[in-house]
């Protein structure tokens, strides 16, 4: 505690929460990449078999994510750090996965209908 949020609990006041900052989010992620490296790669030798499946879909799944989601993985990740529950993972691959098949089928109907014209 600095000698200014101590002055403020003898006064009864608040403390004022520190704010998270980039840098602070920056080393936060770089935690959580480490951890999900060394997960995957076996590293830590009390984790599952699908943990380590989780780990490896959470490196593929986390750089095609869009910056909200990523802080919502983020966010997600620091949650589970206690339980090890790390289920989450599955959810934001699917929510990927779901738009690359949206994507991939207008791209199709697309082409479909280029070639429909050209013909």
């Amino acid at each position: 505690m600095g000698k200014r949020a101590i002055e403020k609990a003898i006064e009864g006041q608040p403390q004022e929460k520190k704010k998270t900052d980039a840098k602070s989010q920056g080393v936060e992620r770089s935690q959580m990449l480490t951890f999900f490296k060394r997960q995957a790669t076996g590293y830590y030798v009390n984790a599952t078999d699908q943990a380590k499946e989780n780990a490896k879909l959470a490196l593929a799944t986390y750089p095609d994510l869009a910056d909200e989601e990523k802080g919502d993985f983020l966010t997600n990740w620091k949650q589970s750090k206690t339980t090890k529950n790390f289920s989450f993972v599955k959810d934001f691959s699917d929510v990927l996965k779901s738009r690359k098949e949206v994507k991939e089928e207008v791209f199709e109907k697309y082409m479909s209908r280029t070639l429909a014209h050209m013909g």
